[in-house]
């Protein structure tokens, strides 16, 4: 008996090895293509305001774990970005810090 971790390395292993015989996109793959979907039309892309088209992207190599980091940390700045956008400095610095006495 494997813990969970171990358990759900072994299972993405299975996942992709299935999906690569079968030549479909393998975990990995889709996840990356579910981020470039979102970032389509994001502020600042070239494509924005184009419908999404996956054939004018490569997504058959691998991608490092670094990307999606960079991804998720891109996003959390976002969403701070929004939250102090929302408060328009009532109640704080304007930066989004407390304000200092």
């Amino acid at each position: 008996e494997y813990d969970g971790e171990t358990q759900g390395a072994i299972r993405k292993i299975m996942f992709d090895q299935n999906q690569k015989i079968q030549g479909k996109p393998t975990s990995d793959q889709i996840r990356t293509a579910d981020i470039m979907k979102e970032a389509w039309n994001s502020p600042g892309s070239p494509f924005r305001g184009s419908e999404y088209d996956p054939s004018m992207l490569n997504l058959s190599g691998p991608v490092s774990e670094d990307f999606f980091a960079d991804v998720e940390k891109k996003r959390i700045e976002e969403a701070r970005k929004s939250l102090v956008g929302n408060r328009g400095g009532i109640g704080g610095h304007p930066d989004g810090g407390p304000l200092l006495g």
